[in-house]
């Protein structure tokens, strides 16, 4: 379901959401009731229908106890992003720290690192920046060389505009220029062109033209890049959609055609025993007649 999010095909996302909402009830295992709840709140996610998204995660998180796999610690971190989205800092932070409790007793801190940094991330919200910049510190720290990078780049421009807010742009470099190069290295293209987008920013605050102008032409040079790439997939996506439509047209048309044959085809069995039956009623009429006419 998920996957159809990842290739950018929404409406197939959402037909098999549903689908699988109504068939549900006919599920037993509580793992799989769980993992389809999880699954649709990331869709409702990715849609950024954060209310329903908020809606399923927590009823994965009603059954997680009963579920085969450990999965809370995940639901809860997922809950908290999504109240995040939505603004509601409290609520998002309690599941943050929720989250962290739960795989701290389990002693898996790379599985805390990403509650951790959403709750630095809460913190500078609410402009606590003391508070905020060691936990996202510390986050950045447990992710950096490991699968989870993504988060540590996100971390890292949280931590640039802290530092922009407490008037230190050189220091809002420092996090933002590392931030480009993981970035690069996991061709993350959207996340380039919004760190190359900050750094322009940041540089020409500093007074530094050449590097303002080399980042902001690196910014639209890929911003523009994506639209092409987005261009070409909507044409593909076009293209296919005209192709399978021209199938399903062709594939009904030769249906019909069969049908109309095997009608005709029918109808001329039918005309022909027809046919038949008046030859026979006719030599059975001249028969009678012959024999009265001989007596």
């Amino acid at each position: 379901m998920y996957e159809y999010v990842v290739l950018g095909e929404i409406d197939s996302a959402v037909f098999y959401a549903e689908e699988g909402l109504e068939i549900l009830p006919l599920v037993k295992d509580t793992s799989e009731r769980l993992e389809f709840f999880a699954e649709v709140g990331n869709v409702y996610y990715s849609l950024s229908d954060f209310s329903q998204a908020i809606r399923y995660t927590r009823k994965a998180l009603e059954i997680v106890e009963y579920a085969k796999k450990d999965v809370k610690g995940n639901l809860l971190n997922n809950l908290a992003e999504y109240y995040f989205s939505l603004d509601q800092l409290d609520s998002a932070l309690y599941f943050y720290q929720q989250s962290v409790d739960h795989f701290t007793g389990k002693d898996d801190p790379l599985s805390a690192a990403n509650p951790l940094g959403g709750i630095g991330m809460v913190y500078a919200r609410k402009g606590k920046f003391q508070q905020a910049k060691p936990l996202l510190i510390e986050a950045i720290g447990r992710l950096v060389d490991t699968q989870y990078e993504y988060s540590a780049i996100i971390f890292q421009q949280e931590l640039a505009w802290l530092a922009e807010q407490e008037g230190d742009l050189t220091e809002a470099v420092g996090y933002l220029a590392p931030a480009l190069q993981r970035a690069r290295r996991l061709g993350l293209g959207t996340l380039v062109r919004d760190v190359q987008e900050d750094l322009a920013y940041y540089y020409e605050q500093l007074g530094q033209t050449d590097s303002a102008l080399y980042y902001y032409k690196s910014f639209v040079a890929q911003r523009d890049s994506i639209l092409s790439i987005n261009n070409v997939q909507a044409m593909a996506e076009a293209r296919a959609s005209y192709e399978i439509g021209l199938a399903e047209a062709e594939t009904e048309a030769s249906e019909a055609r069969n049908t109309i044959l095997q009608t005709r085809i029918a109808l001329a069995a039918v005309g022909l025993v027809l046919l038949s039956l008046v030859v026979v009623v006719l030599i059975l009429l001249f028969r009678y007649r012959r024999r009265r006419t001989v007596r």
